[in-house]
């Protein structure tokens, strides 16, 4: 179990100086290793951004579940899963549902599964993939997106 906290400053250039902003937040963690030398991993967090622009001012709860596996006995080939779910509510923004004006709410989740193979001690391969979707009581804020990459990965240190 592990706990974190953090006082962030953002500073954004000129022209988005009303994004400028004090974000705290703070959080845990829970990390269980399995037999087989598989892992899963709870997280939660809660920050609460205070800009410039108080219509840039919100709570967001962050919910994440990592899983790890080995997918062979000589532990080449990893699989490694994440599930993260985002609710945000903006305390001075503002969107119009039915004619009626309500504050903001997006609520976002993402799904990435990333397939890793070691070829060498210090040289890793991967294929990563990720589904994100946004919802919003705003209809123009509302998006999903899938992402596809290739991850290469050398660690001069491991290197022999």
């Amino acid at each position: 179990m592990q706990g974190f906290a953090a006082y962030r400053l953002k500073r954004y250039p000129l022209i988005e100086q009303d994004s400028n902003a004090i974000d705290s937040y703070i959080g845990g963690k829970i990390e269980q290793r399995l037999s087989g030398d598989r892992r899963v991993e709870f997280t939660y967090r809660y920050d609460h951004n205070r800009a410039w622009d108080p219509r840039n001012n919100y709570v967001r709860r962050t919910y994440t579940l990592e899983f790890e596996t080995p997918l062979s006995r000589k532990r080449r080939d990893l699989l490694l899963t994440e599930f993260r779910y985002s609710p945000r509510t903006y305390q001075n923004r503002t969107t119009r549902v039915d004619r009626i004006r309500v504050l903001r709410h997006d609520v976002r989740w993402v799904f990435s599964a990333t397939y890793e193979r070691l070829l060498r001690p210090d040289l890793t391969i991967g294929f990563a993939y990720q589904f994100e979707k946004r919802g919003s009581n705003d209809i123009d804020k509302r998006f999903t997106s899938n992402a596809l990459g290739l991850v290469i990965t050398f660690d001069e240190w491991n290197f022999k």
